[in-house]
């Protein structure tokens, strides 16, 4: 379930992107055709106001299911940026593809590429501002969801450590439990989850206590609390690890391979 302020953000950020998709049509229709850069004018500026429309359609239903509206607490700038893309990209040949089959084929392909252009420049300088505001406020307390941490673990510590550093991420500490199998140890956490209004729970067990961590799970998709388990990964530290799945098995990828890098691999390239 959305909380106010989720709800509030994501209804911020769907008034931003539709009057900054229309603004930036309409200044890529200005660059192209009324100063004009990238040859001499092709069409009168009041021949794409039927564009507006399907803009507008192609980008939200782009931006809905690429999940743009949903609030991110944890450190997901740079995923942003290519979700950014990737919807921008897909809501924009599925315009392109629709235009041709309805044959709209009298406009200029500059005015689209300039488009592309401010538009995405627009929807990353939107989510920077806004979720600057989102953070500020979550400095001063609000929006904050109720945490617990399961396990008195160096790893636990470090978790708690971590967000108490991060408030702009918006979280509340609430309580710290050691276990969840035993009847007493299943009760309290229980108790904890559902008396604090709590959203999120940190599993940080180490690797031999599977069955609290089965149950903890177990326990927490009753009450609806959001899940994040932290790996044990036997007192290392991660900086830039990757996660996949395999047959729904999830694997850690401790250190990426330096030509996992489409940069890095096209420098090798160009070296080679």
């Amino acid at each position: 379930m959305l909380t106010r302020g989720a709800r509030v953000f994501a209804a911020v950020l769907v008034v931003a992107d539709f009057v900054l998709w229309n603004l930036a049509f309409s200044l890529a229709i200005w660059f192209r055709e009324v100063l004009p850069y990238g040859g001499p004018p092709l069409l009168r500026p009041d021949s794409y106001n039927r564009f507006y429309l399907w803009i507008n359609i192609a980008f939200a239903l782009a931006y809905g299911i690429g999940g743009l509206y949903r609030v991110q607490r944890l450190d997901r700038r740079v995923t942003e940026i290519f979700d950014v893309l990737r919807a921008s990209a897909a809501a924009l040949a599925g315009l392109v593809i629709f235009l041709f089959f309805e044959r709209y084929d009298t406009y200029s392909r500059l005015v689209m590429g300039y488009f592309f252009v401010l538009q995405t420049g627009f929807a990353f300088s939107a989510r920077y501002f806004v979720r600057g505001l989102v953070a500020l406020r979550r400095r001063r307390g609000g929006m904050a969801r109720n945490y617990v941490i399961l396990g008195k673990t160096a790893a636990g510590r470090e978790v708690l450590e971590s967000l108490r550093r991060r408030p702009e991420l918006g979280y509340r500490f609430v309580g710290m439990e050691s276990e969840a199998t035993r009847a007493r140890g299943g009760a309290r956490l229980t108790r904890l989850l559902t008396s604090r209004d709590v959203r999120d729970l940190f599993i940080a067990l180490p690797s031999n206590r599977g069955a609290d961590v089965r149950a903890a799970v177990e326990i927490a998709e009753g009450e609806g609390v959001a899940v994040w388990i932290v790996p044990d990964l036997m007192g290392h530290k991660v900086h830039r690890a990757s996660i996949e799945t395999l047959d729904g098995i999830p694997l850690v990828n401790m250190r990426m391979h330096p030509l996992a890098s489409g940069a890095n691999a096209a420098l090798k390239r160009v070296f080679d």
